[in-house]
């Protein structure tokens, strides 16, 4: 199923990927994930966080509460952002690529 935000002024974004609404810290994520080309990636992120900016500060302003834009961007040949493990963080995800590339190395040379 999917939801519309319905707010009072015209908002390009207004159907994001996903809405976490905390209800008893009173905190909103607004999650929006995308899969360009490895060379958009950088672009991708700022696309997204810019075009989501509207719909927080709307849905700060009308739920009265805090709003974070949380970008999820994945090349479509792995390729991550310098960004993507603090903004993970934000969710409670941690991500370990590094143990996991040397044990598959490891798993190569036996």
């Amino acid at each position: 199923m999917v939801l519309q935000c319905f707010v009072f002024k015209f908002i390009e974004a207004r159907r994001p990927d996903i809405i976490l609404v905390m209800k008893r810290v009173k905190e909103c994520v607004i999650i929006d994930i995308a899969v360009p080309g490895d060379v958009r990636t950088k672009i991708k992120e700022k696309e997204k966080v810019d075009k989501c900016q509207v719909l927080a500060r709307e849905i700060s302003r009308l739920w009265l509460m805090s709003t974070t834009v949380v970008p999820i961007i994945i090349g479509a040949l792995g390729t991550i952002t310098d960004r993507l493990t603090p903004l993970l963080y934000i969710l409670g995800v941690t991500l370990s690529f590094e143990t996991h590339i040397l044990r598959k190395v490891l798993e190569k040379k036996e």
